[in-house]
C-alpha cells in the first residue's frame, strides 16, 4: 500500500489520463489524526439532529474536509482547525491523512476462519475521493497534485455552473457506484448552483462479517422499549460469545468483533440514562471503555436494522457546534482565488443482520464564487442504544450511530 498507486486526472473534457503516485507512508503515525477526526465526528453526530435512528461516518466527513483543508487559508483554515483540532499542519498533516486512508482501507483477501470455523471474506473498507470541477474553471495545479498524492483523489470536469441536473447525475452516480448502491444520492436538489466551481466528494464503504455470526433460526420478534416508556416491535438476533464487556454504572457495553481487524462497540444505556450517556460519547469515552473492559461470556440481544440518514453539515457545524468562518467566507486561495464553501452534506446507510454489517457513507462539499446460563455480562439492546464501528489498530471510527425506534 505504501508504493505507487495509479490514478487519473480528467479535466475540461480531456481524455488523456495522467498517472500519479500516492505519497509514501513509511514512519508516518496516524493515531492522533484518527482521534481528532473521531472526536469531531462524535460532536457532529451529537449535534446532527433529532432523527430517532441516526448514523454518521467520522472518517468520511473528516477526509472530505481534509481535502478542503489542503487548500484552505485565512478564516476558513482557522474554522477547520476549530472543528477538527488537527494534530499537525501543512504537509505533515497531509501525510497523516494519506497514511490513515491507506491503513484503514482494505480489500477482501483469501478469507479467514470465523469463530465457527467457517472461512469467510475479510472486511472490505474502501475510501474513495473525487473532485468535480466546473468546466473551464482553473484550479491550482499544486492543489490537484496534493489531493492526488495524499487523498488518492482524481478530478473530473462537470458542468456545475451550467447544468445542475447533469452534474447531480454525474456526482450521484459516482457515489452510488463507490458505495455499492447503499447511497444512491448525495447532492441536494438545489445544488450545484450557477456559482458552483468545485464539489469535493468522499465515499466510504464497509462490508464485514461477524466473527461469531448470529443463528438466523433464533431471530424473532420482541419488544423494544422506547425512551418515553412505550414499546414497539423489533426483530431481535440472539447469541453468546466470549468478548470484552463493561458493566458501567449507567450502561452496559460489549464489543462485537468482525472477522479481521474491525469491531462494533455497542453501548446500551440503562433506563433514563440515554441522553446523559450519549452526551459523554467521545474518544475519551472509548478510551475509558477500553481501560475498564473485562473479557467474559456475554449474552447478546441485538435488533436487525437498516438505517439511512442525511445530515446538513453546514447547519450542524454553524448552529450545532457554533463554529463560524467556514461557510460563505473567502479563504480557499490554495485552490483558486475568491472561493467559498457554500454547502456540505452527509449521507449514510447502515445494515446490520445475522451475518454482519454493510454500510456506506458519502460527504459532499460544494465550493462556490447489541437468564439462561450465568453470564459475565448481558447486553440487551431492547431499548435505545449507541454503536461505534472502528478499526482498533488505527483508531479510526468508521461509523457512529444511535438506534432508538425500530418503527421510525
Amino acid at each position: 500500500m505504501a508504493g505507487a498507486i495509479a490514478g487519473s486526472l480528467v479535466l475540461a473534457g480531456c481524455v488523456t489520463q495522467t498517472t500519479y503516485e500516492r505519497a509514501p507512508v513509511a514512519g508516518v503515525k496516524t493515531e492522533s489524526l484518527a482521534r481528532t477526526l473521531s472526536d469531531a465526528g462524535f460532536a457532529i453526530f451529537k449535534a446532527g439532529g433529532d432523527d430517532a435512528n441516526l448514523a454518521v461516518s467520522p472518517v468520511s466527513i473528516g477526509v472530505a474536509f481534509g481535502m478542503l483543508k489542503a487548500g484552505a487559508t485565512g478564516p476558513v483554515d482557522a474554522a477547520l482547525d476549530e472543528v477538527f483540532h488537527y494534530p499537525a499542519s501543512g504537509q505533515e498533516l497531509l501525510k497523516q491523512f494519506n497514511a490513515l486512508d491507506l491503513a484503514t482501507s482494505s480489500e477482501a483477501g483469501d478469507g479467514a476462519k470465523n469463530a465457527k470455523g467457517d472461512t469467510v471474506d475479510l472486511p472490505i473498507v474502501t475510501i474513495a475521493n473525487r473532485a468535480f470541477i466546473d468546466k473551464g474553471f482553473d484550479v491550482r495545479a499544486d492543489y490537484l497534485e496534493s489531493i492526488h498524492s495524499y487523498f488518492g483523489a482524481d478530478a473530473v470536469a462537470a458542468p456545475l455552473s451550467t447544468d445542475a441536473v447533469a452534474s447531480r447525475a454525474l456526482i450521484d452516480g459516482w457515489v452510488k457506484e463507490q458505495t455499492r448502491g447503499l447511497v444512491p444520492k448525495i447532492m441536494p436538489e438545489d445544488q450545484p448552483t450557477p456559482d458552483s466551481r468545485l464539489v469535493l466528494v468522499n465515499a466510504t464503504y464497509l462490508k464485514a462479517q461477524w466473527n461469531t455470526p448470529f443463528d438466523a433460526s433464533l431471530t424473532n420478534d420482541g419488544e423494544f422499549h422506547l425512551a418515553d416508556g412505550s414499546t414497539t416491535t423489533a426483530k431481535f438476533m440472539w447469541g453468546t460469545l466470549e468478548t470484552p464487556y463493561v458493566n458501567g454504572d449507567d450502561f452496559v457495553s460489549a464489543t462485537l468483533p468482525y472477522v479481521g481487524d474491525l469491531e462494533m462497540v455497542v453501548v446500551v444505556p440503562k433506563d433514563g440514562a440515554f441522553d446523559d450517556v450519549q452526551s459523554r460519547l467521545s474518544q475519551s469515552f472509548l478510551d475509558d471503555l477500553d481501560a475498564a473492559k473485562a473479557t467474559g461470556l456475554v449474552a447478546v440481544q441485538l435488533p436487525k436494522f437498516d438505517v439511512q440518514s442525511k445530515v446538513n453539515l453546514r447547519d450542524t457545524i454553524e448552529n450545532g457546534l457554533g463554529v463560524t468562518g467556514l461557510f460563505d467566507v473567502e479563504g480557499l486561495d490554495g485552490i483558486a482565488p475568491k472561493l467559498l464553501v457554500d454547502s456540505a452534506v452527509h449521507a449514510t446507510h447502515v445494515i446490520v443482520d445475522e451475518d454482519g454489517t454493510e454500510a456506506g457513507a458519502a460527504t459532499a462539499l460544494d465550493v462556490a464564487a447489541s437468564g439462561m446460563p450465568l453470564y459475565d455480562a448481558e447486553l440487551h439492546a431492547d431499548r435505545p442504544f449507541l454503536y461505534v464501528i472502528r478499526n482498533p489498530e488505527t483508531g479510526a471510527v468508521l461509523f457512529v450511530g444511535r438506534y432508538t425506534d425500530p418503527s421510525a
